[in-house]
């Protein structure tokens, strides 16, 4: 139904805050925008920029900190930044540049792992990245590389393999955790495997865990080197290309 009076306008709105957006501008007053938001935070979207004050935008970003997009840049004070931020820390990507403290860039990482993606550069401590990374894996590809160390890195794989895709050496890591190198052969497809961790793998890993990961290893990285180790190979798709390709050798 069109909404036609303040009447009904105060009608709708009070039963759905988000109703506002279908209030016609000229009926938008103060007070009806106050009611709105009281409802639903994301309801500020649609109060017009002049009703928009540091009272409402307080008021919508305790229920909703995104709302923050839409509070305008002159309202936004360190003190409204931090409502949002401590109600949703993805909030800190709407937070101007200036006002990015490392308190606030904290207070958001601890609710949101995830909005280290929008903590500057030089307010990326290690500290603060392992806020992110013990509770978010993905996290892992915000933390500058000088502080990705094997440490956080074991933390971020810990969480889930994937992680392994932001380990800056690869090989290295997995030399100094092999534990993790089933986890290697879930993540990367055969054509971007490395030999020297394929071969990591046939010299650490059991006859057990060869057989498991046979189909998943590209066969034709498999180096002279590492024949001696896979005597008693049972996978018949290991044993069958050895018997195809190292003939000549045995």
């Amino acid at each position: 139904m069109k909404i036609t009076t303040l009447e009904e306008a105060f009608e709708k709105v009070r039963e759905y805050g988000w109703a506002l957006k279908d209030v016609p501008e000229g009926l938008k007053t103060p007070e009806l925008c106050k009611l709105a938001v009281e409802n639903n935070g994301d309801a500020l979207l649609y109060v017009p920029e002049a009703l928009k004050t540091p009272e409402l935008c307080k008021i919508a970003l305790k229920k909703n900190g995104a709302v923050l997009h839409y509070v305008p840049e002159a309202l936004k004070t360190p003190e409204l930044c931090k409502i949002a931020v401590k109600q949703y820390g993805w909030a800190l990507k709407f937070v101007p540049e200036a006002l990015k403290t490392s308190g606030l860039c904290k207070i958001a990482v601890e609710q949101n792992e995830g909005s280290l993606k929008f903590v500057p550069e030089a307010l990326r401590t290690p500290e603060l990245c392992k806020i992110a990374v013990k509770n978010y894996w993905r996290a892992l590809e915000y933390v500058p590389e000088v502080l990705r160390t094997p440490e956080l890195c074991k933390i971020a794989v810990e969480n889930y393999g994937g992680a392994l895709d932001y380990v800056p050496n690869q090989k290295s890591f997995l030399t100094t955790y092999p534990e993790f190198l089933p986890e290697y052969f879930f993540i990367t497809d055969k054509e971007d495997q490395d030999p020297d961790i394929i071969s990591l793998l046939i010299l650490t890993a059991s006859n057990n865990v060869i057989d498991e990961f046979g189909a998943k290893i590209n066969l034709t990285l498999i180096q002279e080197k590492d024949l001696p180790f896979l005597v008693g190979c049972k996978n018949p798709i290991i044993t069958d290309f050895l018997n195809e390709n190292f003939k000549a050798s045995k």
